[in-house]
């Protein structure tokens, strides 16, 4: 027997049906613009900012498309009732060594407050600082195992974490939880790398930097609730980009096309694209590594509360005993702070709290906090003293480990994202932190932005809609001559290459260090593998990545390089 349908949910059921309207096909013909960049964040706002500036060529004919419907990205700030800034959600401070974003800040008259920096050790009221990240708390052993371990030529060298395992699996773990960053550790780091001791809040909430650059475009040019659902290469050699327009319940595809594309968007975001088909080394080269800030208000500013960071008494330090990891003095005042800062498997408690309930996230915070010996309590106590809790979960990226397989640093592979493939993709560029040196702060969004726009410009100077790749591993590769790129030092035969979708690969010591063993590299030296790769490893992030790190050059060139 059937059974019977009650009336109110026919009901609501035909409200849904007449709120939701159908997209109905674009009849009309495509606008087609020079240069056409998918994403509003700070990359997105950038590239167009600085192609306007262009001293040497002029290029004005650009739009920005964002889905929703404000600019900025991860960088967002929180806000009550009267505007009054109570916290950044994600993208929260500069870094003294971020050149790129203090030069625009004063480029766009942004104030930014100094951050009080702590002394690192402990004072009697608790205030440790977490000076110098995970480079800072190393393990007894790890420098001298680092010493003596023989790094081959052409390589990366070991992670902290992976150093630290080689003496003891306990050590390194504790080493990782009294970073204050579980599983940053782990990441491949060079000597020279620092993000610098102090840092700048921004006067009026980080995005102020994506609504100044905003300002700068001119109208119209920034178009907000414009959603691409995909972008395609089209038989005139151009970029056909599909859009789904949003107005209130209703959607409109639209249709536009460009003769460069700058896609300014997260990586997960982009592998659904058609012309992804083409770049699967570049997007998947990347991860994304999970991070929480957990902020908490109180009903009243006692002495206390350490709701600002540029003051004497500022506190910034770890609790790596604690799924707090980090305790953080707020920016802005008004009773709140960074009661935790987690990443990875501890950003993943406050996940799993999270989806039990704010009730079980707010005890959690007071317990924790409870918990810290060392911190002075409000008078009330916590419990009586916390009213409201704000969880804020991100992420960040960085480069997986098989893309360093060649021995290429951040910069090489961020320069030869940059242009993901000039062969099958000329006029297509990558941009935003995912893609940067500077994973994890908003410096790379800039780094990678004017480097586009700078490619750009270069590109229409010599008369092409083509990639001008600032990388020499993006560069256009002979493979009967060979000339002109770096080798590994067995690399003595045209047998040590291997292409795929256009993309040259240097495997000359490759067969010895593959998962896979000798036998799949020694059987297809010198051959297009692109359907058999495919075939074995389409979609899986690890062989891709490791394509992208052995790339070489690029060949099946376009036509007007």
């Amino acid at each position: 027997m059937p059974l019977a349908v009650p009336k109110w949910v026919i009901h609501q059921v035909s409200r849904v049906g007449a709120a939701w309207k159908r997209p109905q096909a674009a009849v009309e013909a495509p606008e087609h613009h020079e240069v056409i960049i998918v994403g509003g964040g700070v990359a997105g706002l950038y590239t167009a900012y600085r192609l306007l500036q262009s001293d040497t060529t002029k290029i004005d004919d650009i739009v920005v498309l964002e889905g929703r419907p404000v600019v900025g990205g991860r960088v967002t700030t929180h806000r009550d009732g009267d505007s009054n800034v109570l916290f950044n959600d994600f993208g929260w401070r500069v870094g003294e060594v971020n050149k790129e974003m203090i030069a625009l800040a004063k480029e766009l008259d942004i104030t930014l407050i100094p951050q009080v920096t702590p002394p690192e050790d402990k004072d009697k009221e608790g205030k440790g600082q977490c000076k110098h990240g995970p480079a800072g708390h190393v393990c007894s052993g790890t420098q001298e195992e680092r010493d003596k371990y023989v790094l081959p030529e052409g390589r990366a060298p070991l992670s902290d974490f992976a150093t630290a395992s080689l003496i003891s699996a306990a050590k390194a773990d504790e080493q990782d939880r009294q970073s204050g960053y579980a599983g940053r550790t782990a990441q491949i780091t060079w000597p020279d790398e620092s993000h610098g001791t102090n840092a700048f809040i921004v006067q009026g909430g980080m995005d102020q930097y994506p609504k100044k650059l905003a300002s700068k475009l001119p109208e119209g040019m920034v178009k907000t609730n414009h959603r691409v659902t995909n972008v395609s290469k089209n038989e005139a050699g151009t970029y056909t980009i599909d859009i789904m327009k949003r107005q209130g319940n209703s959607y409109t595809p639209l249709r536009m096309t460009a003769d460069q594309v700058v896609l300014a968007a997260p990586p997960v975001s982009l592998r659904k694209l058609s012309v992804a088909e083409d770049m699967q080394p570049a997007l998947f080269a990347v991860h994304q590594r999970r991070l929480g800030h957990v902020y908490v208000k109180c009903k009243e500013t006692y002495p206390a509360i350490p709701d600002r960071s540029d003051v004497e008494d500022r506190i910034y330090r770890k609790v790596p005993d604690s799924i707090l990891q980090q305790l953080i003095s707020g920016d802005y005042g008004k009773g709140i702070f960074q009661a935790a800062y987690a990443c990875d498997r501890f950003e993943r408690v406050w996940r799993e709290l999270q989806f039990h309930g704010p009730q079980s996230v707010m005890e959690q915070v007071k317990r924790q906090l409870t918990r810290i010996e060392d911190m002075k309590e409000p008078p009330a106590g916590w419990d009586d003293t916390i009213e409201e809790v704000f969880v804020r979960i991100s992420f960040v990226h960085r480069w997986h480990i098989e893309s360093h397989v060649r021995g290429k640093n951040k910069q090489d592979l961020s320069l030869q994202a940059l242009a993901p493939n000039p062969a099958r993709l000329p006029g297509l560029y990558l941009a935003g932190e995912a893609f940067s040196p500077e994973q994890g702060w908003t410096e790379g969004a800039l780094w990678t932005g004017g480097r586009v726009a700078t490619m750009i410009v270069r590109a229409k100077e010599a008369g092409a809609a083509c990639s001008c790749s600032m990388s020499p591993y993006a560069a256009k590769f002979d493979i009967k001559k060979a000339e002109g790129i770096k080798l590994t030092s067995s690399c003595n035969s045209l047998d040590n290459f291997m292409l795929y979708r256009g993309i040259v690969f240097d495997i000359s010591d490759w067969d010895i260090r593959h998962p896979g063993g000798v036998g799949m590299i020694r059987g297809h030296k010198n051959e297009d593998l692109s359907e058999l790769f495919d075939n074995f490893h389409g979609g899986w992030p690890a062989p891709l990545a490791s394509l992208f790190g052995l790339q070489i050059g690029v060949t099946e060139f376009c036509p007007h390089c």
